[in-house]
């Protein structure tokens, strides 16, 4: 993201004599060159005592730094002699290919135009849809309502005429995103419930991005602005590469600032000013939306966790300006009406589907220990009848038999192992 790059870090320099030292003769030198993997052409008629100490002074030295990186940038797309050295049919292969890279480049250049004026196209068909919405929302325009059994008992019973527009709209939809729910506070609800409609443009000419307008019933009792609005400017819609935010300056009226809260603390007492002592701090509030976090100047030094502190910071921002570009405006009747959060549990709810994973692997050993436990039944089983057999053969020869004992060790050790088997049972861990 783009003002986000913080100051290079000095590194260590310091000579050393080259491994195998020097020899007069250029080809042996070429060769002890590449084998420490420098570039003689890069090397040659450079002192590199003098980089060392070049480097050496870099640490703190913005303007040097600033320098370096200019000049770095500049050997950016510079040759590095790799294709230079291929065989010669190698290097005619690469060339064919870079022609088809070019023809891609084109036709992919060729896309993105059609896209956007599809885009635009269709941006434009959109609009009377929306407009006649807000109208709608709004109370400007009404429809024909057919009243159902048991409406004009409750409305007269009620005494209560229907309310004009539909009321709490846009502040419903927001309440069943669940990303913009975990924004608004208790205390927003009534400033949102002024809140009429939510547009999104792009931005004009060659500037990149696009601009939300929140659009609030005038008079209203927190602020005076009829429109409150959002832009991002991106350095590049594909990718995309967001550049800078900006948000609308709220015009709260005197003591309505929802993004403050004032704290009253009483003097202590014999305090020559018996006049409470007030202070002010920030607080969660969705309107903290329109004071985006500061994207500070390159040159601004940024500790690593305060780089990833406003990295986050600007994600986060842009997901939210996403989601209402991409699926609050677009489908707000659905949002409002709960229907879309629905789908987008369906669509997004990957952790369901891991319960299910688990489910299934639970079935699976349960199955398996089923299995088992029959195959020892069966074994069981097994043994008790080739005993019965081994009996009635030898009552057949006439030989004498013990009746029931070996049944009775049979069946004594089968409760035993029931009981060693129920008490595994217990000790063993249930799986959720």
């Amino acid at each position: 993201m783009a003002g986000l790059g913080s100051a290079l870090p000095a590194r260590d320099g310091g000579g050393g004599k080259k491994k195998g030292g020097g020899s007069d003769k250029k080809g042996n030198k070429k060769q002890e060159d590449s084998e420490e993997g420098e570039d003689s052409d890069f090397t040659e008629g450079v002192d590199q005592k003098e980089v060392m100490q070049a480097l050496s002074q870099l640490n703190g030295n913005k303007g040097l730094v600033s320098a370096l990186q200019q000049k770095l940038d500049g050997l950016v797309g510079s040759s590095s002699g790799f294709v230079e050295s291929l065989h010669y049919k190698v290097r005619a292969r690469v060339e064919a290919l870079g022609g088809l890279q070019e023809t891609h480049d084109e036709l992919f250049e060729a896309f993105l135009k059609e896209k956007r004026e599809l885009d635009q196209r269709y941006r434009a068909l959109y609009q009377p849809l929306y407009i006649k919405r807000a109208a709608i929302v709004k109370g400007e325009e009404d429809v024909e309502a057919i009243a159902e059994a048991g409406d004009l008992e409750e409305e007269a019973a009620a005494g209560d005429e229907a309310p004009s527009g539909i009321p709490d709209f846009w502040l419903m939809a927001m309440r069943n995103n669940e990303t913009l729910e975990e924004q608004i506070t208790e205390r927003d609800d009534p400033a949102l419930q002024h809140l009429v409609d939510i547009t999104c443009s792009r931005l004009e000419g060659d500037q990149k991005g696009f601009i939300l307008d929140f659009h609030f019933a005038q008079p209203n009792p927190y602020f005076s602005n009829a429109v409150l609005s959002k832009t991002y400017n991106m350095i590049d819609e594909e990718d995309p590469m967001l550049e800078s935010v900006e948000g609308t300056e709220i015009q709260w009226l005197p003591g309505k600032n929802l993004c403050v809260k004032v704290l009253r603390k009483k003097p202590k007492k014999g305090a020559k000013n018996a006049k409470p002592i007030t202070k002010t701090e920030q607080c969660e509030s969705f309107f903290n939306f329109f004071s985006p976090p500061a994207i500070p100047e390159e040159e601004d030094d940024l500790e690593e966790e305060e780089a990833e502190a406003l990295q986050d910071a600007m994600e986060n921002d842009y997901e939210i300006g996403m989601m209402f570009k991409e699926k609050i405006i677009p489908d707000a009747v659905s949002w409002f009406t709960g229907e879309a959060n629905q789908e987008d549990s369906d669509d997004e709810d990957y952790d369901d589907d891991d319960e299910d994973d688990v489910h299934q692997a639970v079935s699976r050993i349960q199955a398996i220990i089923r299995s088992r436990q029959a195959r020892e039944q069966y074994l069981r089983l097994r043994k008790v009848t080739t005993s019965l057999q081994e009996r009635i053969a030898a009552r057949a020869r006439g030989e004498d038999v013990m009746d029931g004992g070996d049944l009775e060790d049979y069946d004594n050790e089968d409760e035993d192992e029931d009981d060693h088997n129920d008490n595994d049972r217990v000790q063993k861990p249930s799986v959720a």
